[in-house]
């Protein structure tokens, strides 16, 4: 046999293993065909929330799989705010096929609720589909989805005097108010009759009243605070007076500074009151909504 003839034969051989080996690897190394669940839209309600009111999640739950998800397996849903879980769903246990969508909406949580009683401001909320992995997939990594959630603050507030008057919305459970006053305190020198000495007004010092904890319990622990009753109509509350002792009490040697005519004493002013934060809070303490509100009244400090 010529040596053309050999390498021939030996070339044919070498092809048919090679063609044999290709036919025997490519199905062992195709990919198993499974299901690939996203989130694909997320939905709450009531839509324009109120601070404090309870918010129901609903997300849009699809199959971008090429397999359709097990029968009788929970396709849960978890809906987490700052990092915690506060409501979930896990109800739904029929087969999802290849581009099913489902719409599963919250039935309970940590708190045994439904709803999530939404905070005042924007909140980040993120919608996790098999959250608790019972469903093998695809891509385990296109599972979450995230919204914004803002929560109007529900609180008005004025000055009357020296007296926080708030206006609150509805709640079902009853709730406390704090109010703080900041602004500028005065000086100023006083006769022996208590009669203020012309021209002697002097700046004092940034100073406040009131609280920022509800239920502080001093001398002067009701100062600027109120009870708002639970109600399903707005609620118009007129909390506690400031008690501007407090502010004699840490701040007892600004006057000392202040020089006085011959037969005059230094002593307080008036509050120039420039700013009222006003905090609904739950009676355990923790914060429903806070606001800002600008105002321009002097608390007399004599």
């Amino acid at each position: 046999m010529s040596v053309g003839v050999t390498m021939k034969k030996l070339s044919a051989v070498l092809a048919s293993v090679v063609i044999a080996g290709v036919a025997v690897a490519g199905p062992s190394s195709a990919a198993p065909a499974q299901p690939d669940l996203v989130v694909t839209d997320v939905k709450w309600a009531p839509r324009t929330p109120i601070a404090g009111q309870g918010v129901t999640f609903t997300a849009t739950v699809t199959n971008r799989g090429n397999a359709p998800t097990p029968e009788g397996v929970v396709h849960g849903v978890g809906f987490g705010v700052r990092g915690s879980t506060v409501t979930w769903s896990d109800t739904w246990r029929s087969s999802l096929p290849p581009g099913g969508s489902v719409t599963l909406t919250a039935n309970s949580g940590p708190r045994g609720s439904a709803s999530w009683p939404v905070t005042a401001g924007v909140s980040s909320v993120v919608a996790f589909v098999d959250d608790a992995r019972r469903i093998a997939e695809s891509d385990e990594a296109n599972n979450t989805r995230t919204v914004t959630v803002t929560g109007a603050s529900g609180l008005t507030a004025r000055l009357n005097g020296g007296t926080p008057v708030v206006t609150a919305a509805p709640m079902n459970v009853a709730t406390g108010l704090t109010n703080g006053a900041s602004g500028d305190a005065y000086l100023a020198c006083f006769a022996p009759d208590g009669a203020l000495v012309p021209g002697t007004e002097r700046y004092g010092l940034r100073t406040g009243a009131g609280n920022t904890t509800y239920g502080t319990g001093t001398p002067w622990g009701r100062s600027g605070e109120g009870d708002v009753p639970a109600s399903t109509a707005p609620v118009r509350v007129v909390a506690h007076g400031f008690d501007l002792t407090s502010i004699e009490k840490y701040q007892q040697y600004a006057p000392r500074d202040l020089r006085c005519p011959a037969g005059a004493e230094p002593g307080w002013d008036y509050l120039h009151v420039t700013q009222l934060t006003t905090t609904r809070v739950h009676l355990d303490g923790r914060v429903i909504a806070s606001v800002v509100t600008p105002v321009d009244v002097e608390l007399d400090m004599r």
